[in-house]
């Protein structure tokens, strides 16, 4: 569910966040992240799955998605307000068809919600800055986290 964020999207922003990326992640550059207003209509910058995806909390079909195959070096941006979420160093193929991380690029970038949309609690990733829809946490990942997103 994570996708690398379209740059029209921070050139439609109208409210910025000053400072280091990423929480002062080490290495990460500084840099000025957008965040999008509040008035910003995201259907205006987002494809119709984009934002059924982000805003809806729906799930994209799997293998469908540019980024279940994709493993160059970099971090993965959230669609909407342009937040660096995860990392490539933490991303693994399991075969499922989605995109899968083992953790987050540092510790506050992401919230976690109990999710009962599908009848079963799962527990739903979303971007804490913008409220984004990322997916879901699942406790099948590798060590020492086991931890899949």
């Amino acid at each position: 569910d994570s996708v690398l964020l379209n740059t029209s999207i921070k050139d439609a922003a109208s409210s910025c966040i000053l400072g280091p990326a990423a929480g002062g992640r080490s290495g990460f550059p500084s840099r000025t992240w957008c965040a999008i207003a509040t008035t910003l209509n995201y259907k205006d910058i987002l494809s119709p799955e984009q934002y059924r995806v982000a805003r809806e909390g729906a799930t994209e079909a799997p293998f469908t998605g540019k980024y279940c195959t994709f493993f160059e070096k970099g971090d993965y941006l959230c669609i909407c307000c342009g937040i660096p979420l995860f990392s490539s160093d933490a991303k693994f193929d399991t075969g499922g068809g989605w995109p899968d991380f083992k953790e987050s690029i540092t510790d506050g970038l992401i919230k976690y919600v109990d999710d009962f949309r599908n009848g079963i609690k799962q527990i739903e990733v979303k971007c804490n800055n913008c409220d984004a829809h990322l997916g879901h946490v699942f406790d099948d990942g590798p060590p020492p986290n086991f931890k899949r997103y």
